[in-house]
C-alpha cells in the first residue's frame, strides 16, 4: 500500500516537474536593428506601439483583358438561343402552343430581347389574333436593334395587313421593309 502511495506521489511530482520545464522562458536573442527601424513608442495608457519598416508599395496599372461585347438585351445567352430555336422549330411544325410556351420562357430569361417577340407575334398571327400580334410587333420593334429582327417584325406586320386587307398598313409595312 505504501509502495502505491509513494509511486503515485513520485509520478505526480515528475509530471509537475516536466510541465514546469516546458514553461521556462526562452532566452531572448537580440536582433540587430537596421537604421530604418524605429524604437517602440509607449503611450500614456500603457499601449506600446512598435513601428516597422514596410517597403513602399509601387502602384502600377493592371492591364484589363478585353471583354467580349455582349448584347445588353440578353440574347447572347445560350439557354435563350436554344429556347428560341426550339420555338421556331415548333412554329414550323405548326405546334403553336409549344412555340408560344417556349417563346414565353425565353422572354422570361431575356425580357429585353426582341427575338422572343418575333416568335410570339408569329404565333398570334397564325391564331388570327391580329391585335395581339400588332402589340407584340410594336414592342419588338421598340427593342430590336438589328435590321434582321426589324425585317422579321415588319414582314409579320405586312402579312397581318394583307390578311385584314388594310391598304395603308400594307403601304406602311412595304415602305419600312424597303428602308431596311
Amino acid at each position: 500500500m505504501h509502495f502505491k502511495l509513494i509511486s503515485s506521489c513520485l509520478l505526480s511530482l515528475s509530471f509537475v516537474g516536466c510541465t514546469q520545464l516546458a514553461h521556462q522562458p526562452q532566452p531572448k536573442t537580440h536582433q540587430a536593428t537596421t537604421p530604418t527601424e524605429k524604437k517602440p513608442l509607449h503611450d500614456a495608457n500603457g499601449v506600446t506601439v512598435t513601428p516597422y519598416h514596410v517597403p513602399e508599395i509601387k502602384r502600377s496599372p493592371v492591364p484589363v483583358p478585353p471583354q467580349p461585347v455582349a448584347a445588353p438585351d440578353g440574347s447572347e445567352k445560350p439557354v435563350f438561343r436554344q429556347l428560341i430555336q426550339r420555338a421556331n422549330q415548333a412554329l414550323q411544325r405548326n405546334n403553336l402552343t409549344e412555340a408560344q410556351h417556349l417563346a414565353l420562357q425565353a422572354q422570361r430569361i431575356s425580357p429585353q430581347a426582341a427575338q422572343s417577340y418575333v416568335v410570339l407575334a408569329q404565333v398570334a398571327y397564325k391564331k388570327h389574333d391580329y391585335s395581339h400580334a400588332q402589340s407584340l410587333i410594336q414592342r419588338g420593334l421598340s427593342l430590336a436593334d438589328d435590321s434582321a429582327t426589324q425585317k422579321q417584325l415588319w414582314h409579320i406586320r405586312l402579312q397581318i395587313a394583307q390578311a385584314q386587307h388594310n391598304a395603308s398598313a400594307i403601304q406602311q409595312a412595304k415602305q419600312a421593309l424597303s428602308q431596311l
